[in-house]
């Protein structure tokens, strides 16, 4: 150990200098060197920005272009109904598919709220109100299932009516014809739910024209084939999509909720309290 005083070379034994006497003092450089390094705070890692959705100019030019086709072929089919049937593109399709199931979901939402008032003022005589709330999950997803099975079944329809008049199949022709056989229904539930928002009754009556009309478009397709399996095919059709509306507004319903309760107890409640009374 080297003394701090007159430089002369110590055993590291040694507490006092063998030199000059001075007492020795042991460096402890490394550990206070340690110690500062180990109290030193980490830093912190600088959080990387998210990078950035960029959308392609070419994507936004041809989803603007697949809107305004679809909102043109809206237009037309409904000032001519009648005319002759464009090819649209899938964008198009694919943009007109998506206004008819918010018209599904649009009338799923008015259809339970008129639903809804109506049970409220059954409840008026009670001595206890039930607040009842509907699911808007369930309302979307109905709104689209609809949508997709409707479309789904009208396009299967179009390909047998395309094979029995033995005309060329085509996927893109189907969907297409199944989008304009829907659109013109699709039109007036958009009015008969804007009706039944303000006159629940009168929205009901509009409900019932607009999937006669839908029936009608059905039967139109095969008004060439007055055959056995023509007409087994359009009741076919026409049960599948009662059926099919059914079980979707039995599935939303089934989703109200009750001061925190499902809806049997509601009904169950009910029935309990006017066999009391």
């Amino acid at each position: 150990m080297k003394c701090q005083q007159c430089g002369y070379e110590n055993p590291d034994s040694a507490t006092v200098c063998e030199q000059c006497q001075t007492e020795l003092v042991k460096e402890e450089g490394n550990l206070t060197a340690t110690a500062v390094e180990t109290n030193e705070e980490t830093p912190k890692k600088e959080k990387k920005p998210l990078p950035k959705i960029t959308i392609k100019p070419e994507t936004k030019e041809k989803v603007g272009h697949a809107m305004k086709e679809a909102l043109h072929y809206i237009v037309q089919m409904i000032l001519h109904p009648k005319q002759e049937i464009e090819m649209l593109s899938w964008g198009a399709m694919g943009f007109i598919t998506l206004c008819i199931a918010f018209v599904h979901i649009l009338w799923l939402y008015i259809l339970q709220k008129g639903c809804l008032t109506m049970i409220t003022m059954m409840t008026y005589f009670m001595p206890v109100r039930l607040p009842i709330k509907m699911s808007l999950f369930a309302t979307i997803m109905g709104g689209i299932l609809i949508t997709v099975i409707v479309l789904a079944l009208i396009a299967v329809l179009v390909a047998i009516s395309q094979m029995s008049n033995k005309e060329k199949f085509n996927i893109k022709r189907c969907v297409t014809k199944a989008i304009n056989i829907h659109l013109v229904p699709t039109m007036l539930l958009l009015i008969g739910t804007v009706i039944a928002a303000f006159w629940f009754n009168a929205g009901i009556v509009c409900f019932v024209v607009v999937f006669i009309a839908l029936f009608m478009n059905i039967v139109f397709l095969f008004k060439n084939s007055n055959t056995y399996l023509a007409y087994i095919v359009v009741t076919l059709a026409m049960v599948l999509l009662i059926v099919t509306v059914f079980y979707i507004i039995r599935y939303c319903i089934s989703t109200w909720t009750i001061n925190g309760a499902d809806i049997d107890t509601f009904f169950d409640s009910i029935i309990h309290y006017y066999f009391s009374v």
